[in-house]
């Protein structure tokens, strides 16, 4: 490549793994220069080299490459010390997102004097869920939080620091405090006080959450469109304060909450006119998600914008009430349904003549059932015709001839079909997947593993739609 103009060399060094960048910058003087060029050095992605990663050699790369124009900066699983975070702040003082990924560690200081440590000032985004060590110095430096929007705590990061760290964080959109176990309901109504502009909130396996400041928590907080409380030990009587009525909230998990009644759960729905993700999987131990609920939201339309319903490990619903609600659900896309005794695979296959537009399905009978001994199969190809991912529970073959003939069909009547997932298949089903045939455009897998999707308005959704300079 003798001879090109710096510009094109900048251009395709743009598209190099930061590995070979770094590879590329030993060719030649020319190449080292381009390869430091800190255009190339905005958004950085170290994920992939932070567990070989030393303290010397990251503090290299902030002198050497990191610079003001360092916008995105994610630190995968690094041990990074107070000095190391001191550098940052010196030398890149507009990076806006900072992320921390699984196994990271902010090691003590190595200085004798204590250290007062600082965070860039401009950050907008800062996930500290993972990380462990001793963030203390947080309680004291809270005035460098005052442009944080998306903000990620964990067990370690909350320890002494809340509710001191919301003070200044007048901007805060979305928040995520998963088992953070110092997370209390009145740390969430300091939090409302402070925060006003929250979107997002996600409690999930927060144990002291009762939700006994939820009034003042939505009354503060008028823009909140997610909820997410997944195992958190919150009570009827939070979901039946007139607050609820001030909030739109479009997305609510509550699955696995296992004090919740049926009474909490009609008092919720009677109030969401705008849900689309509604996760009630497992609630109050199985018996909160009634008849009686589905049919409250169906007579009240409160489902007009439902998209994705998770009622699965309900152990008592009957096809009869989610036939009715899925009449009243235009839009509902995702769906998932298991361990419920009443509904069988033959009753699930008339559940699916009201789900035109259904895309996701997570299907489950009490026990195992036979994949073609209903109507299950061929409803779902001839009424399900949007259909992308298909999870099946508990399913076994019969007569593995006819069911080869079954499983191909499904893979090919429903033409937007990419996967089809077997959980816990019989060893009958398994024989029969072998003898799939491998030109099938859906893909057949076997994973314990939900299709369901998650909530869209998250911290996690943020941080994946970060783009990096570089790719791993």
């Amino acid at each position: 490549m003798d001879g090109l103009p710096d510009v094109v060399l900048l251009k395709i060094f743009s598209f190099l793994p930061i590995a070979d960048l770094g590879r590329a910058c030993r060719v030649c003087s020319q190449w080292q220069r381009i390869a430091y060029d800190h255009t190339l050095w905005k958004s950085v992605n170290l994920r992939r080299f932070s567990n070989s990663m030393t303290e010397e050699t990251l503090q290299n790369l902030i002198r050497t490459r990191f610079s003001s124009q360092l916008v995105s900066l994610n630190l995968g699983g690094s041990k990074v010390s107070h000095e190391v975070f001191m550098e940052l702040s010196r030398k890149c003082k507009h990076i806006k997102h900072l992320v921390f990924g699984r196994g990271s560690k902010l090691k003590s200081s190595c200085m004798k004097r204590p250290t007062t440590v600082e965070f860039p000032s401009e950050l907008e985004l800062l996930e500290l869920r993972p990380v462990k060590g001793d963030f203390s110095f947080i309680r004291r430096i809270s005035r460098h939080f005052c442009s944080i929007k998306y903000l990620g705590i964990g067990v370690m990061t909350s320890k002494g620091n809340i509710p001191y760290l919301f003070t200044k964080m007048q901007q805060l959109v979305i928040l995520d405090c998963t088992n953070c176990d110092t997370f209390t309901d009145d740390v969430l109504s300091k939090v409302a006080q402070n925060c006003p502009l929250l979107e997002s909130v996600c409690l999930n396996g927060c144990k002291s959450i009762y939700g006994s400041t939820f009034s003042e928590f939505l009354s503060c907080c008028p823009r909140l469109k997610t909820l997410l409380l997944r195992y958190t030990p919150v009570r009827d009587e939070c979901f039946q304060v007139y607050s609820w009525n001030n909030v739109q909230i479009e997305e609510i998990d509550i699955s696995a909450c296992a004090q919740l009644t049926q009474i909490g759960l009609i008092s919720l729905v009677s109030k969401m006119q705008n849900i689309k993700y509604l996760n009630l999987s497992y609630c109050g131990v199985g018996r909160a998600v009634t008849d009686a609920v589905l049919l409250e939201m169906a007579s009240r339309r409160s489902c007009m914008k439902l998209q994705m319903l998770d009622v699965r490990w309900s152990l008592t619903l009957t096809p009869d009430a989610l036939f009715a609600l899925a009449q009243a659900a235009p839009s509902l896309k995702c769906l998932g349904v298991y361990q419920s005794s009443n509904i069988t695979p033959a009753a699930m296959a008339e559940v699916l003549i009201a789900l035109p537009r259904l895309e996701v399905l997570e299907y489950g009978a009490f026990g195992k059932a036979a994949l073609s001994d209903s109507m299950f199969i061929p409803n779902l190809i001839q009424c399900c015709k949007y259909l992308s991912s298909l999870s099946l529970i508990n399913f076994a073959s019969l007569e593995i001839n006819s069911d080869t003939i079954v499983l191909s069909a499904l893979a090919e009547g429903c033409p937007s079909l990419r996967r089809i997932n077997l959980c816990e298949p019989d060893q009958t089903l398994l024989a029969l997947v072998q003898r799939a045939p491998s030109h099938t455009r859906a893909k057949i897998t076997q994973k314990w593993q939900c299709v369901l999707p998650p909530p869209i308005h998250t911290l996690d959704t943020v941080i994946s739609s970060l783009r990096y300079n570089h790719p791993l």
